[in-house]
């Protein structure tokens, strides 16, 4: 029998080619099973082309549904299944990151200083309790530069940590951190009851609230305005007396803020 193939002798029809060794015909011989694909001597498959014979490519299709029928029994994706697919690989929002254990991303945004020297950053923290004050920010734009005492005891209600997104941001971001020197603070406020504190290393609640005392980072604590009062005839009211000798200064600046905020 000749590996060619060819009609019949007696013309009854046409006999396929049979790229087999006469040992593999002997050992896998079965007159209701079509031949294997054509191979090459490391008995892999014979590559294709396109425009191959219709009878090749038959043959090829044939050999395909028996050993991966997985192809022909998967129909074609739908709009939805696409959609749905593609959802897996899009970048996470702010809000889906509220999920996020302790020490990942929470957080991805832009900080600057009065609108200028704006460096892409990304926040980290112990707990997700700082997201739910700045997930529906973009930028930390520092506005003011506090000096604070060392006697600073207002509790954060959140804590979180700030570096730059990539190395190459890792400059300019310096800047901001050299801003500040020993003692010196920026304020960032968020609304009219909450600012942000952006603690460079050196200042006291760096020292206390950082993650892991790196200089390369920020440590940002969400801090709770003083209450708004006005003064009412002749009463005096805590936004206007005079600041007491302990911790006066750091209150009276931000009561000053509370109402700059509210106005």
């Amino acid at each position: 029998m000749s590996g060619y193939g060819g009609y019949l002798g007696d013309g009854t029809g046409y006999l396929p080619p049979d790229y087999r060794s006469m040992d593999q015909r002997v050992q896998n011989y079965s007159p209701n099973v079509p031949p294997m694909p054509p191979t090459n001597h490391h008995s892999h498959p014979i590559p294709i082309e396109t425009n191959a014979p219709i009878r090749v490519r038959l043959y090829l299709c044939e050999h395909l549904r028996r050993h991966a029928p997985q192809i022909f029994t998967q129909g074609p994706l739908t709009q939805q299944q696409k959609s749905t697919t593609s959802a897996k690989y899009t970048t996470k929002s702010n809000k889906q990151l509220e999920s996020q254990p302790s020490n990942q991303v929470v957080w991805k945004g832009y900080i600057s200083r009065n609108g200028t020297k704006v460096v892409p950053v990304i926040a980290t923290s112990h707990t997700n309790d700082a997201l739910q004050y700045i997930k529906n920010i973009e930028f930390i734009n520092i506005t003011h530069r506090l000096t604070l005492e060392n006697n600073f005891e207002k509790d954060p209600l959140a804590t979180f940590t700030l570096r730059p997104t990539m190395p190459c941001h890792k400059d300019a971001f310096d800047e901001h951190l050299h801003y500040y020197p020993k003692g010196k603070i920026g304020v960032c406020p968020i609304d009219s009851q909450h600012v942000i504190f952006f603690c460079a290393h050196g200042n006291a609640l760096f020292d206390k609230y950082s993650e892991n005392q790196n200089t390369d980072t920020a440590t940002c604590l969400i801090i709770k305005l003083p209450p708004r009062e006005e003064s009412t005839g002749d009463v005096t009211t805590a936004s206007t007396a005079t600041p007491t000798a302990t911790g006066g200064n750091w209150l009276s600046q931000l009561s000053s803020m509370a109402k700059l905020l509210g106005s």
